[in-house]
């Protein structure tokens, strides 16, 4: 009985050293979130079928409002596999703040990738909409 025990905290010793070095503080952002900080939110709640407006607030990695950067916003609607029929119009109102038209065509299931780019610096959200 005293041999299982020893193997069993030998063990658990074992996975807790293993979990501890592979659960660590990663050194690095998530290539997937970027350096910047990004803010995304459609005006009208429900979304509904025609024109939307997107506000988007992009800010460096300090947390200050970031002007001229170069922003992608792509509606699309997975379960049909397309996007929106008509371009996205983009305008920023003022430093790191943007406005954009976002066009649904049809009621369901949407998403609405967004990324802002300013040199090698970026972020990405995708906001889930249901249009009503």
């Amino acid at each position: 009985m005293l041999k299982r025990s020893r193997w069993m905290v030998g063990l658990i010793c074992f996975f807790g050293a293993w979990a501890w070095v592979g659960c660590g503080t990663p050194t690095k952002t998530d290539p997937k979130e970027g350096t910047l900080q990004l803010t995304v939110a459609l005006e009208a709640s429900p979304a509904k079928v025609g024109a939307n407006t997107l506000h988007v607030h992009v800010k460096d990695a300090q947390g200050q409002m970031l002007e001229g950067c170069k922003l992608t916003i792509s509606p699309n609607m997975p379960a049909h596999g397309h996007g929106s029929s008509k371009e996205v119009t983009l305008k920023e109102e003022e430093k790191g703040h943007f406005h954009a038209e976002v066009y649904f065509q049809m009621k369901g299931a949407w998403e609405v990738k967004v990324r802002a780019e300013k040199g090698s610096d970026f972020a990405e959200k995708t906001l889930p909409v249901d249009v009503q």
